[in-house]
Protein backbone atom coordinates (compact mmCIF):
# COMPACT_ATOMS: atom_id res chain seq x y z
CA UNK A 1 0.00 0.00 0.00
CA UNK A 2 1.05 3.64 0.33
CA UNK A 3 3.07 3.46 3.53
CA UNK A 4 6.70 2.63 4.09
CA UNK A 5 8.17 2.00 7.49
CA UNK A 6 11.28 3.88 8.42
CA UNK A 7 13.15 3.87 11.69
CA UNK A 8 14.30 7.46 11.81
CA UNK A 9 16.59 7.43 14.84
CA UNK A 10 20.22 6.31 14.76
CA UNK A 11 21.27 3.81 17.42
CA UNK A 12 23.97 1.21 17.84
CA UNK A 13 22.71 -2.12 16.59
CA UNK A 14 23.99 -5.68 16.49
CA UNK A 15 22.24 -7.66 13.73
CA UNK A 16 21.75 -11.40 14.13
CA UNK A 17 20.14 -12.84 11.01
CA UNK A 18 18.96 -16.41 10.43
CA UNK A 19 15.88 -18.18 9.14
CA UNK A 20 14.00 -14.91 8.71
CA UNK A 21 14.62 -13.85 12.33
CA UNK A 22 16.33 -10.58 13.15
CA UNK A 23 17.18 -9.68 16.75
CA UNK A 24 18.25 -6.11 17.54
CA UNK A 25 20.28 -5.97 20.76
CA UNK A 26 20.69 -2.45 22.15
CA UNK A 27 23.64 -1.89 24.44
CA UNK A 28 22.73 -1.20 28.02
CA UNK A 29 19.07 -2.18 27.78
CA UNK A 30 17.22 -5.18 29.14
CA UNK A 31 14.73 -5.62 26.30
CA UNK A 32 15.47 -6.86 22.80
CA UNK A 33 13.78 -6.06 19.52
CA UNK A 34 12.82 -9.16 17.53
CA UNK A 35 11.67 -8.93 13.91
CA UNK A 36 10.39 -11.64 11.56
CA UNK A 37 8.94 -11.51 8.05
CA UNK A 38 6.80 -13.92 6.05
CA UNK A 39 4.57 -13.86 2.97
CA UNK A 40 0.82 -14.05 3.69
CA UNK A 41 -2.37 -12.60 2.21
CA UNK A 42 -0.55 -11.70 -0.99
CA UNK A 43 2.06 -9.49 0.66
CA UNK A 44 5.05 -9.51 2.98
CA UNK A 45 4.06 -9.21 6.61
CA UNK A 46 6.67 -8.05 9.08
CA UNK A 47 6.17 -8.27 12.84
CA UNK A 48 8.48 -6.48 15.24
CA UNK A 49 8.23 -6.85 19.02
CA UNK A 50 10.08 -5.64 22.07
CA UNK A 51 10.43 -8.18 24.87
CA UNK A 52 12.82 -9.23 27.61
CA UNK A 53 12.48 -12.88 26.61
CA UNK A 54 13.64 -13.72 23.07
CA UNK A 55 11.97 -17.15 23.23
CA UNK A 56 8.63 -15.61 24.18
CA UNK A 57 9.00 -12.94 21.50
CA UNK A 58 9.69 -15.56 18.84
CA UNK A 59 6.76 -17.70 19.98
CA UNK A 60 4.44 -14.67 20.02
CA UNK A 61 5.38 -13.70 16.47
CA UNK A 62 4.93 -17.23 15.14
CA UNK A 63 1.51 -17.46 16.83
CA UNK A 64 0.52 -14.13 15.28
CA UNK A 65 1.60 -15.36 11.82
CA UNK A 66 -0.44 -18.52 12.39
CA UNK A 67 -3.52 -16.45 13.17
CA UNK A 68 -3.10 -14.37 10.01
CA UNK A 69 -2.73 -17.61 8.06
CA UNK A 70 -6.05 -18.82 9.54
CA UNK A 71 -7.81 -15.66 8.35
CA UNK A 72 -6.29 -16.01 4.89
CA UNK A 73 -7.51 -19.61 4.75
CA UNK A 74 -11.16 -18.61 5.24
CA UNK A 75 -11.25 -15.16 3.57
CA UNK A 76 -9.23 -15.46 0.34
CA UNK A 77 -11.23 -15.56 -2.90
CA UNK A 78 -8.15 -17.09 -4.51
CA UNK A 79 -8.49 -20.28 -2.46
CA UNK A 80 -11.26 -22.51 -3.84
CA UNK A 81 -12.03 -24.13 -0.50
CA UNK A 82 -12.03 -20.94 1.56
CA UNK A 83 -15.28 -20.10 3.30
CA UNK A 84 -15.76 -16.98 1.20
CA UNK A 85 -15.26 -18.94 -2.04
CA UNK A 86 -17.80 -21.54 -0.98
CA UNK A 87 -20.28 -18.80 -0.06
CA UNK A 88 -19.74 -17.10 -3.42
CA UNK A 89 -20.27 -20.34 -5.37
CA UNK A 90 -23.32 -21.50 -3.46
CA UNK A 91 -24.92 -18.19 -2.53
CA UNK A 92 -25.57 -19.65 0.93
CA UNK A 93 -23.26 -21.20 3.49
CA UNK A 94 -22.86 -21.92 7.16
CA UNK A 95 -19.66 -20.14 8.12
CA UNK A 96 -17.34 -20.02 11.10
CA UNK A 97 -17.82 -17.44 13.84
CA UNK A 98 -14.66 -15.75 12.53
CA UNK A 99 -16.10 -15.33 9.03
CA UNK A 100 -19.49 -14.28 10.38
CA UNK A 101 -17.80 -11.55 12.45
CA UNK A 102 -15.67 -10.39 9.50
CA UNK A 103 -18.71 -10.11 7.22
CA UNK A 104 -20.65 -8.23 9.89
CA UNK A 105 -17.81 -5.75 10.36
CA UNK A 106 -17.55 -5.26 6.60
CA UNK A 107 -21.25 -4.40 6.42
CA UNK A 108 -20.89 -2.01 9.35
CA UNK A 109 -18.21 -0.12 7.41
CA UNK A 110 -20.61 -0.19 4.46
CA UNK A 111 -23.15 1.60 6.65
CA UNK A 112 -20.61 4.16 7.87
CA UNK A 113 -19.61 5.03 4.29
CA UNK A 114 -23.21 4.94 2.98
CA UNK A 115 -22.31 2.14 0.60
CA UNK A 116 -19.06 3.61 -0.74
CA UNK A 117 -17.35 0.56 0.76
CA UNK A 118 -19.28 -2.49 -0.43
CA UNK A 119 -17.92 -6.03 -0.28
CA UNK A 120 -20.49 -7.20 -2.85
CA UNK A 121 -18.47 -5.27 -5.45
CA UNK A 122 -16.91 -8.65 -6.33
CA UNK A 123 -18.67 -9.19 -9.72
CA UNK A 124 -17.47 -5.77 -10.89
CA UNK A 125 -14.00 -6.00 -9.35
CA UNK A 126 -13.43 -9.40 -10.96
CA UNK A 127 -14.50 -7.98 -14.33
CA UNK A 128 -12.19 -4.99 -14.00
CA UNK A 129 -9.23 -7.10 -12.82
CA UNK A 130 -9.55 -9.24 -15.95
CA UNK A 131 -9.83 -6.18 -18.19
CA UNK A 132 -6.93 -4.39 -16.50
CA UNK A 133 -4.70 -7.39 -17.20
CA UNK A 134 -5.57 -7.04 -20.90
CA UNK A 135 -5.55 -3.22 -20.75
CA UNK A 136 -9.16 -3.14 -21.94
CA UNK A 137 -12.21 -1.14 -20.81
CA UNK A 138 -15.41 -3.14 -20.13
CA UNK A 139 -18.49 -2.36 -22.18
CA UNK A 140 -21.27 -0.33 -20.58
CA UNK A 141 -23.64 -3.29 -20.86
CA UNK A 142 -21.19 -5.50 -18.94
CA UNK A 143 -20.94 -2.97 -16.16
CA UNK A 144 -24.67 -2.23 -15.89
CA UNK A 145 -25.62 -5.91 -15.78
CA UNK A 146 -23.21 -6.64 -12.92
CA UNK A 147 -23.98 -3.43 -11.05
CA UNK A 148 -27.44 -4.82 -10.24
CA UNK A 149 -25.74 -7.44 -8.07
CA UNK A 150 -23.88 -4.91 -5.93
CA UNK A 151 -25.57 -4.06 -2.64
CA UNK A 152 -24.22 -5.27 0.70
CA UNK A 153 -27.73 -4.90 2.18
CA UNK A 154 -28.67 -7.99 0.18
CA UNK A 155 -26.46 -10.10 2.44
CA UNK A 156 -28.62 -11.90 5.01
CA UNK A 157 -27.20 -12.88 8.40
CA UNK A 158 -29.27 -15.82 9.56
CA UNK A 159 -29.22 -17.88 12.75
CA UNK A 160 -26.50 -20.45 13.46
CA UNK A 161 -23.86 -18.50 11.49
CA UNK A 162 -25.63 -19.02 8.17
CA UNK A 163 -25.16 -16.38 5.47
CA UNK A 164 -27.01 -16.09 2.19
CA UNK A 165 -27.45 -13.67 -0.71
CA UNK A 166 -30.81 -12.33 -1.82
CA UNK A 167 -29.80 -12.28 -5.50
CA UNK A 168 -28.34 -15.07 -7.59
CA UNK A 169 -24.92 -14.18 -8.93
CA UNK A 170 -23.91 -12.02 -5.96
CA UNK A 171 -20.44 -12.48 -4.50
CA UNK A 172 -18.26 -10.80 -1.91
CA UNK A 173 -14.65 -9.66 -2.12
CA UNK A 174 -13.00 -9.17 1.26
CA UNK A 175 -9.77 -7.80 -0.18
CA UNK A 176 -10.51 -4.33 1.17
CA UNK A 177 -10.94 -5.40 4.78
CA UNK A 178 -9.63 -8.92 5.48
CA UNK A 179 -6.05 -7.76 5.99
CA UNK A 180 -7.16 -5.24 8.59
CA UNK A 181 -9.18 -7.91 10.38
CA UNK A 182 -6.20 -10.28 10.32
CA UNK A 183 -3.88 -7.62 11.76
CA UNK A 184 -6.31 -6.93 14.62
CA UNK A 185 -6.47 -10.65 15.38
CA UNK A 186 -2.67 -10.88 15.31
CA UNK A 187 -2.36 -7.98 17.74
CA UNK A 188 -4.67 -9.81 20.17
CA UNK A 189 -2.40 -12.85 19.90
CA UNK A 190 0.65 -10.74 20.72
CA UNK A 191 -1.14 -9.29 23.75
CA UNK A 192 -1.94 -12.80 24.99
CA UNK A 193 1.81 -13.43 24.99
CA UNK A 194 2.25 -10.33 27.19
CA UNK A 195 3.78 -8.29 24.38
CA UNK A 196 3.24 -4.59 25.11
CA UNK A 197 5.28 -2.97 22.34
CA UNK A 198 5.04 -4.20 18.76
CA UNK A 199 4.54 -3.25 15.14
CA UNK A 200 2.83 -5.21 12.38
CA UNK A 201 3.61 -4.02 8.86
CA UNK A 202 1.31 -5.79 6.38
CA UNK A 203 2.53 -4.66 2.99
CA UNK A 204 2.69 -1.03 4.09
CA UNK A 205 -0.43 -1.09 6.23
CA UNK A 206 0.59 -0.80 9.85
CA UNK A 207 -0.61 -1.28 13.41
CA UNK A 208 1.61 -0.05 16.23
CA UNK A 209 1.20 -1.36 19.77
CA UNK A 210 2.79 0.69 22.53
CA UNK A 211 6.13 2.27 21.70
CA UNK A 212 9.38 1.65 19.86
CA UNK A 213 11.42 1.25 23.02
CA UNK A 214 10.81 4.64 24.69
CA UNK A 215 9.44 6.67 21.79
CA UNK A 216 6.42 6.55 19.53
CA UNK A 217 6.82 4.54 16.34
CA UNK A 218 7.84 6.72 13.39
CA UNK A 219 6.04 5.92 10.14
CA UNK A 220 6.86 7.44 6.76
CA UNK A 221 4.02 8.02 4.30
CA UNK A 222 5.00 7.23 0.74
CA UNK A 223 3.98 9.51 -2.11
CA UNK A 224 1.27 7.83 -4.22
CA UNK A 225 2.95 8.90 -7.46
CA UNK A 226 6.68 9.03 -6.65
CA UNK A 227 7.79 5.83 -4.93
CA UNK A 228 11.12 7.26 -3.86
CA UNK A 229 9.52 10.22 -2.09
CA UNK A 230 7.52 10.51 1.11
CA UNK A 231 4.71 12.90 1.94
CA UNK A 232 5.77 13.16 5.56
CA UNK A 233 6.20 11.22 8.78
CA UNK A 234 3.82 10.46 11.57
CA UNK A 235 4.53 9.36 15.15
CA UNK A 236 2.03 6.94 16.65
CA UNK A 237 1.28 4.47 19.43
CA UNK A 238 -1.64 2.06 19.73
CA UNK A 239 -3.01 2.99 16.31
CA UNK A 240 -3.68 1.49 12.91
CA UNK A 241 -2.61 3.40 9.80
CA UNK A 242 -3.91 1.98 6.51
CA UNK A 243 -3.78 3.36 2.97
CA UNK A 244 -5.82 2.73 -0.16
CA UNK A 245 -4.71 4.01 -3.55
CA UNK A 246 -5.01 3.72 -7.31
CA UNK A 247 -1.40 2.64 -7.91
CA UNK A 248 -1.40 -1.13 -7.33
CA UNK A 249 -3.07 -2.53 -10.45
CA UNK A 250 -3.82 -0.14 -13.30
CA UNK A 251 -3.32 0.91 -16.89
CA UNK A 252 -3.70 4.27 -18.59
CA UNK A 253 -5.58 5.07 -21.77
CA UNK A 254 -6.05 8.53 -23.27
CA UNK A 255 -4.85 10.11 -20.05
CA UNK A 256 -7.29 8.20 -17.81
CA UNK A 257 -6.04 5.75 -15.19
CA UNK A 258 -8.13 2.56 -14.92
CA UNK A 259 -7.45 0.69 -11.70
CA UNK A 260 -8.86 -1.91 -9.31
CA UNK A 261 -10.82 0.27 -6.85
CA UNK A 262 -14.35 0.53 -8.20
CA UNK A 263 -17.08 3.00 -7.25
CA UNK A 264 -20.22 0.89 -6.52
CA UNK A 265 -22.44 3.76 -7.70
CA UNK A 266 -20.87 4.13 -11.15
CA UNK A 267 -19.27 0.75 -11.80
CA UNK A 268 -16.07 2.50 -12.88
CA UNK A 269 -12.74 3.10 -11.10
CA UNK A 270 -12.65 6.12 -8.80
CA UNK A 271 -11.09 9.22 -10.34
CA UNK A 272 -10.97 12.18 -7.95
CA UNK A 273 -8.55 10.84 -5.31
CA UNK A 274 -5.36 8.85 -5.74
CA UNK A 275 -4.76 7.80 -2.12
CA UNK A 276 -6.38 7.87 1.30
CA UNK A 277 -4.65 7.12 4.59
CA UNK A 278 -6.78 6.47 7.68
CA UNK A 279 -5.54 6.45 11.27
CA UNK A 280 -7.73 4.99 13.99
CA UNK A 281 -7.76 2.57 16.90
CA UNK A 282 -8.30 -0.67 14.99
CA UNK A 283 -7.13 -2.06 11.69
CA UNK A 284 -10.39 -3.44 10.33
CA UNK A 285 -12.00 0.00 10.47
CA UNK A 286 -8.93 1.73 9.06
CA UNK A 287 -8.74 -0.77 6.18
CA UNK A 288 -12.38 -0.50 5.16
CA UNK A 289 -12.60 3.26 5.63
CA UNK A 290 -9.53 3.90 3.48
CA UNK A 291 -11.24 2.29 0.50
CA UNK A 292 -14.65 3.82 1.21
CA UNK A 293 -13.23 7.33 1.59
CA UNK A 294 -11.28 6.96 -1.65
CA UNK A 295 -14.65 6.35 -3.33
CA UNK A 296 -16.35 9.26 -1.53
CA UNK A 297 -13.74 11.78 -2.68
CA UNK A 298 -11.96 14.59 -0.89
CA UNK A 299 -14.97 16.57 0.30
CA UNK A 300 -17.30 13.73 1.28
CA UNK A 301 -14.41 11.64 2.54
CA UNK A 302 -12.98 14.35 4.79
CA UNK A 303 -16.44 15.14 6.14
CA UNK A 304 -16.82 11.49 7.15
CA UNK A 305 -13.40 11.49 8.81
CA UNK A 306 -14.30 14.61 10.81
CA UNK A 307 -17.66 13.13 11.81
CA UNK A 308 -16.20 9.90 13.18
CA UNK A 309 -14.65 9.81 16.67
CA UNK A 310 -11.00 8.76 16.97
CA UNK A 311 -10.46 8.81 13.19
CA UNK A 312 -7.90 10.95 11.36
CA UNK A 313 -6.98 10.93 7.70
CA UNK A 314 -4.86 12.16 4.83
CA UNK A 315 -6.34 12.45 1.34
CA UNK A 316 -4.36 13.11 -1.84
CA UNK A 317 -6.41 14.12 -4.88
CA UNK A 318 -5.57 13.60 -8.55
CA UNK A 319 -3.97 17.05 -8.73
CA UNK A 320 -1.56 16.26 -5.94
CA UNK A 321 -3.32 18.37 -3.31
CA UNK A 322 -3.01 16.96 0.20
CA UNK A 323 -5.93 17.25 2.66
CA UNK A 324 -5.33 16.70 6.39
CA UNK A 325 -8.02 16.10 9.00
CA UNK A 326 -8.22 18.69 11.78
CA UNK A 327 -6.76 16.32 14.37
CA UNK A 328 -3.58 15.90 12.34
CA UNK A 329 -3.28 19.62 11.68
CA UNK A 330 -3.58 20.49 15.34
CA UNK A 331 -1.81 17.61 17.07
CA UNK A 332 1.68 17.93 15.65
CA UNK A 333 2.02 14.16 15.23
CA UNK A 334 2.31 14.58 11.45
CA UNK A 335 5.35 16.30 9.97
CA UNK A 336 5.15 17.24 6.30
CA UNK A 337 8.30 16.56 4.30
CA UNK A 338 10.00 19.82 3.42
Amino acid sequence: MGLSLQFLRKKKKIFIVGYGLIVFCFLGCREVKVKKTTFLMGTFIEITVWDKDITNADKAIESAFSKIRDIERIASIFKEESEVSILNRQGRAKVSSEMYSLLEKACQVGNLTRGAFDITIAPLSILWKEKITKEEIPGEWEISSLQKLVNYKNIVFDDDNEIYFKKKGMAVDLGGIAKGYAVDCAILVLKKHKIRNALINAGGDVFVLGKDKNEKWSIALQSPRLKEEILGTINLENKAIFTSGDYERFFEKKGIRYHHIINPQTGYPVEECVSVTVITGNSVLADGLATGILVLGSIGGMKLIEDLPDVEGIIVDNKGKVFLSSGLKNSGIYQKRR
